[in-house]
C-alpha cells in the first residue's frame, strides 16, 4: 500500500499588502488593552500564558497575577494559549479591560512527555516543570532556525536572534542562560542550525536543575529535549510526506530616521577636497554641516575645472533621504522537505531530506542549508531491538552580513553615520576608474566605506559539515529487567574566511593610515562521544502500586581543535585573497583540547 500526503504552506508578504493592511488599521485607534487570565474552575491566576494579536504582530505573556497589557484595535482577535488549557479566542470590544477564563483541557491530564535521557513519563506524575511543544506546530511558517521558532511558545523561555549568521540564538530559561540542547538523548555541542523542523516530533523544555538533574552540571540551568520523528505507518508499504514553505521578506519592521536638514561637516562648515582632511571638515565628520539650501559647495562628485584643476562647486541638496531603503532588497526564505518512511513487524525506517535557502535583505548576502536524516530500528526477535540514527547537515554561505558596530557593516555606515548629501545609487560603481581593486570611490576616505564596496568586496564566507548520530541495543532479560547499550557521536568541522579589500577602512587593517587590505581564515573541528550502559527495573506490586528505577554508566570524550591564520601588513597583489599573498609572513595560532569524563547516576520512581 502506498500513501502520499502533500502539504504546501506558503507565506508571502508583499510591501503592497503590508501598506494596505496598515491603511486599513489606520481607521481605528490603537490602544492598550488590559486583561487578566484565570482558571474557569478555581478562578486562580494563570501565569506565563501567551497572548497573541496577529493583526498588529504583538505577543505578550501574563504575569504572576495573570495580568497582561497588549496593543489592540476594537475588533482585533486575541489568541490565548497555555499548556493544560483549551485555546481561547477573545474579540476586543469597547472595554479597556476584561477578566478572561481559560478552561482546563481534561485530555491533557494524562499526557505523556519526554523528560531527561529520553524517558517518557505521565505529566501528572512529574514533580517538576516540563512543557512540551509539538513539532507539527512549528512548520507552518518556519524560521530558518528550529530553536528560534520556540519564541513566545514556552513560558519562561526567551529567545533572541544572534547578531551573527549561523550563531546560536540567545536562549534564556527563567533568567538563566547556557541551556543544554539534547536530540534523541544526545547532548548536542553545536549550533542549532543543524536541525530541520520537519524532522522534529516534539520539544520538551525541562525547567531548572530538578528537571534536568540526570544531565549533571550541563543541565543545571535547564534543557531543551528534542525528539525526532520515526516511521509511524502501521500498514505494509511506504508513506511519503512533502512540505514546502516560501516567505517574502520586505525588510526591517522600522527604518531608522536620520535628520535631513543639515549635511556632513561640523559647526555648519564643510567643503570637500580629498576626503582626508584637505578640505573643510571633509574627514571623520559629524552630520552637522551647512543647512541644505541649494548653495554652491565643492562635493565628492564635483567635476574638475580643466583650467584651474579645482573642484567645481555643486548645489548643496538633500539627495539621499531614502538611502537605506534604496540599498536594501527584498529577502526570500524557501524551505522544502521530503520524507519517506515504512514500518512493519520487523522494524521501521525513515529517510528525510530538507533544503533551506535564504536571500538576505542586504545586497549580495545569502545562505543555504542541506539536511539529511536517516532513522530506523530492527526487531531481532522478541527480546532484542537495535536502533540507529544519523543526521548530516551542510551549512554554506558565499557571503553573510556583519551587522555589528563598525565600518565593516553597510547598515552601520548608512544609519549611524549616514547623511543625506549623496544618493546611494551614485556610488554603485565603487572603484575609481583605472584603480580597480586598489582605491574605492566614496564621499569620504578616512573612516567610512562605500556601502556597495563593503557588500560586494568585504566578503565573509562560511562552510560547515555537521554530523551526529547513535547506535543502541536494548535486550529484555525478563518482564521486569532490561539492559540498554548505546554509543553516540556529535562532530563538525567549520571553515570561515574574511576578505578585506585594499582601501577599506576596517579595524586592524589600517596600518599607519595605509589601508592595506588582508585575508584571514579560521578552521575549527569538534568531536564528542558518549558511550552509555543502563539497567532498568520495573515492577508492579499491585494494580495501582509499583515502582521503577534505572542505573546508568557513561563515558564522555571531547576533542576540540582550532587553527587561525591571517596575512600581515597587507596584500602583495590586490584582489588576490590567499594566505600566501601576504607582504609579511603569515600570522597563525592553533589550539587543541581533550577531555574525558566518567559518570554513574540513576533514578527511581514509584506510583500509588
Amino acid at each position: 500500500m502506498f500513501k502520499l500526503s502533500y502539504s504546501i504552506s506558503p507565506k508571502v508578504t508583499g510591501l503592497t499588502l503590508s501598506l494596505a493592511m496598515l491603511a486599513a488599521q489606520g481607521f481605528s485607534q490603537t490602544r492598550s488593552f488590559q486583561g487578566r487570565l484565570v482558571d474557569s474552575l478555581s478562578q486562580g491566576a494563570i501565569h506565563g500564558a501567551t497572548i497573541r494579536n496577529s493583526h498588529l504582530a504583538k505577543l505578550v505573556s501574563s504575569d504572576h497575577s495573570g495580568k497582561f497589557v497588549i496593543d489592540a484595535h476594537i475588533g482585533d482577535t486575541l489568541r490565548i494559549g497555555y499548556m493544560g488549557y483549551l485555546p481561547k479566542v477573545f474579540i476586543v470590544g469597547n472595554q479597556h479591560s476584561s477578566v478572561i477564563s481559560l478552561i482546563p483541557n481534561q485530555q491533557s491530564l494524562n499526557e505523556v512527555v519526554v523528560t531527561a535521557l529520553g524517558i517518557k513519563k505521565e505529566k501528572q506524575a512529574i514533580g517538576y516543570s516540563v512543557q512540551e511543544i509539538k513539532g507539527k506546530d512549528m512548520v507552518k511558517a518556519r524560521e530558518p532556525n528550529a530553536i528560534s521558532g520556540l519564541a513566545g511558545r514556552v513560558s519562561g523561555l526567551t529567545i533572541t536572534p544572534s547578531t551573527n549568521l549561523f550563531g546560536d540564538p540567545g536562549i534564556t530559561l527563567r533568567g538563566r542562560s547556557n541551556i543544554l540542547i539534547v536530540v534523541d538523548g544526545m547532548p548536542i555541542n553545536t549550533d542549532s542550525w543543524n536541525l530541520s523542523p520537519d524532522d522534529i516530533e516534539s520539544y520538551s523544555v525541562l525547567k531548572g536543575a530538578n528537571a534536568a538533574a540526570l544531565y549533571g552540571n550541563r543541565g543545571q540551568n535547564g534543557a531543551i529535549v528534542i525528539t525526532t520523528k520515526r516511521a509511524k505507518s502501521q500498514d505494509k508499504g511506504f508513506q511519503v510526506e512533502f512540505n514546502s514553505s516560501t516567505q517574502l521578506q520586505t525588510g526591517y519592521n522600522a527604518i531608522p530616521k536620520i535628520q535631513t536638514e543639515y549635511g556632513p561637516g561640523s559647526n555648519y562648515q564643510y567643503a570637500f577636497k580629498d576626503g582626508r582632511g584637505g578640505g573643510i571638515n571633509d574627514n571623520d565628520y559629524n552630520i552637522w554641516g551647512p543647512r541644505f539650501e541649494g548653495q554652491l559647495i565643492p562635493q565628492y562628485n564635483s567635476p574638475i575645472d580643466p583650467k584651474t584643476g579645482q573642484l567645481i562647486p555643486l548645489p548643496w541638496e538633500a539627495r539621499g533621504k531614502d538611502n537605506l531603503k534604496k540599498f536594501l532588497q527584498n529577502g526570500l526564505l524557501s524551505t522544502n522537505n521530503i520524507a519517506i518512511s515504512t514500518k512493519n513487524d520487523h522494524g521501521d525506517l525513515r529517510l528525510s531530506a530538507s533544503q533551506m535557502f535564504q536571500r538576505g535583505t542586504t545586497p549580495n548576502t545569502k545562505l543555504g542549508s542541506t539536511n539529511i536524516n536517516l532513522t530506523g530500528g530492527i526487531n531481532a526477535g522478541s527480546k532484542l531491538r537495535f536502533d540507529a540514527s544519523i543526521n548530516y547537515n551542510k551549512q554554506y554561505s558565499p557571503n553573510y552580513p556583519n551587522i555589528a558596530y563598525g565600518p565593516n557593516s553597510p547598515i552601520y555606515i548608512l544609519t549611524l553615520w549616514g547623511a543625506a548629501d549623496y544618493d546611494i545609487d551614485d556610488l554603485r560603481n565603487y572603484w575609481q576608474p583605472g584603480k580597480e581593486n586598489v582605491q574605492q570611490y566614496n564621499r569620504e576616505y578616512t573612516i567610512y566605506d562605500n556601502p556597495w564596496m563593503t557588500a560586494y568586496e568585504n566578503l565573509r564566507t562560511y562552510d560547515k559539515d555537521d554530523i551526529y548520530g547513535y547506535v543502541s541495543a536494548n535486550y529484555k532479560l525478563n518482564d521486569k529487567l532490561s539492559l540498554n547499550a548505546r554509543t553516540s557521536a556529535s562532530t563538525w568541522n567549520r571553515n570561515r574566511t574574511i576578505k578585506i579589500p585594499i582601501s577599506a577602512n576596517l579595524y586592524n587593517y589600517n596600518i599607519g593610515g595605509s589601508r592595506v587590505g588582508g585575508y584571514q581564515e579560521t578552521y575549527d573541528t569538534f568531536w564528542e562521544n558518549n558511550t552509555e550502559v543502563s539497567l532498568k527495573y520495573q515492577n508492579r506490586i499491585a494494580e495501582d502500586i509499583g515502582f521503577s528505577g534505572s542505573v546508568f554508566g557513561n563515558l564522555r570524550t571531547v576533542s576540540v581543535k582550532s587553527l587561525f591564520a591571517r596575512t600581515d601588513r597587507g596584500l602583495t597583489v590586490p584582489g588576490v585573497y590567499d594566505l600566501s599573498n601576504s607582504i609579511m609572513p603569515t600570522v597563525s595560532t592553533n589550539d587543541r583540547a581533550l577531555r574525558q569524563v566518567g559518570s554513574v547516576y540513576g533514578f527511581m520512581d514509584s506510583w500509588i
